[in-house]
């Protein structure tokens, strides 16, 4: 199988800064057709790690080849569970992918595996391997609302991500996470095949908005001991 680097971009914006990029791209782009009637779509994921936090330790580090493995789902909709396996080289990416019943989701965010360990798809068999050898295991539950654009030219995707919050308990949960979001700012993704042309990028020419190496994962894990958020 041949292995498609995304190029991704990650910048922390402010409401207004906010408003004039999306008013903006609103003339090019197009809605991400999956979104509910305010345009935008919940996503929650069950991020997993070992007994010494390589992915938090890999991010704090910065290392420029990192991985992190989570369950994601949208909407609330537990018929479509999927197990990623999110690779970061640089400011590149792509995922590994398989679905998930929601029995073995269930069960893995309990720590368990025996039904995940039938199935021969290299993602079930590597997962396992990591909670028996590593030691892997679910850490934190992450809620957020995703407002997502798209434009057919090398798969652009422009997503905004706010009212994150998260949960450390009780990770199979359905119910809405009750808490308030965490982060006064949102998250700017821009996601494309290829190169994005110069009349693209100024679109997003904001004040002086930086690239930044963002986590949502590690975001939440500071906040849950106590930690700076950035």
């Amino acid at each position: 199988m041949q292995i498609i680097y995304r190029n991704e971009e990650k910048h922390l914006i402010n409401k207004r800064q906010y408003e004039i990029i999306k008013k903006r791209i609103e003339k090019l782009f197009s809605v991400d057709k999956f979104t509910n009637e305010d345009n935008e779509y919940l996503i929650r994921s069950v991020y997993f790690d070992d007994y010494i936090k390589k992915s938090v330790r890999d991010n704090i580090q910065g290392l420029k080849e990192r991985y992190k493995y989570r369950i994601r789902y949208y909407n609330s909709n537990t018929n479509v569970i999927k197990l990623e396996k999110k690779i970061k080289n640089n400011e590149q990416g792509y995922k590994q992918v398989i679905n998930l019943s929601k029995e073995e989701y269930k069960e893995l965010t309990n720590g368990k595996f025996d039904l995940l360990e039938r199935r021969q798809e290299p993602l079930a068999k590597e997962f396992v391997l990591s909670m028996k050898i590593r030691l892997l295991k679910p850490l934190i539950l992450i809620e957020y609302q995703r407002e997502p654009f798209t434009l057919p030219f090398n798969d652009t995707r422009i997503t905004f991500d706010k009212n994150i919050t998260y949960s450390t308990k009780n990770l199979f949960s359905e119910k809405r996470i009750n808490q308030e979001s965490i982060l006064d700012m949102i998250v700017l993704e821009i996601k494309y095949n290829g190169f994005l042309p110069y009349h693209i990028k100024k679109l997003f020419h904001v004040d002086s908005i930086q690239k930044m190496s963002i986590s949502k994962y590690l975001i939440c894990y500071k906040h849950s001991i106590g930690e700076g958020l950035l």
